[in-house]
C-alpha cells in the first residue's frame, strides 16, 4: 500500500519578504474539506482559490503566496496537487492552475 504524505516542506528558491519575517520554506499540510470551502468562499478565480489553498495548507497569508517567485509556487503546486490526488498525472508533472483548481473545486458545483 502507497504511504501518504501528511505534510512536506517545500524549500523556497527565492525567499519571500513579508511583515518584516524572511520566509525561506512553506511547511504544507494536507487540507480538509473545510479548507476546501475556505478557499473558494468569496469571489475569485480558480487560480485566486488555488492561491488560498495553498495559503492555507502551508499556514500563511494568501500575500505571501502572492509573492512567491513562479517556480517556487509550480513547486508549492506540486505538492498540493499530490495532496488532493490520488495520484500524480502522468505528463510533465506540471499541474496547471485550472487542473488543481478543478480538482479540488468539485465541491463548488454541488
Amino acid at each position: 500500500m502507497r504511504e501518504i504524505a501528511i505534510a512536506s516542506t517545500v524549500d523556497l528558491e527565492y525567499p519571500v519578504e513579508f511583515a518584516g519575517e524572511t520566509i525561506s520554506k512553506l511547511e504544507m499540510r494536507r487540507l480538509t474539506v473545510n479548507d476546501q470551502l475556505k478557499a473558494a468562499a468569496g469571489s475569485g478565480s480558480d487560480a485566486t482559490t488555488e492561491v488560498r489553498m495553498i495559503a492555507l495548507s502551508a499556514g500563511v497569508k494568501t500575500e505571501v503566496v502572492e509573492q512567491l517567485d513562479l517556480a517556487d509556487y509550480k513547486e508549492a503546486q506540486k505538492v498540493l496537487l499530490g495532496f488532493i490526488s490520488r495520484r500524480m498525472p502522468q505528463n510533465s508533472g506540471e499541474p496547471s492552475s485550472s487542473s488543481l483548481a478543478s480538482q479540488a473545486g468539485t465541491l463548488k458545483a454541488s
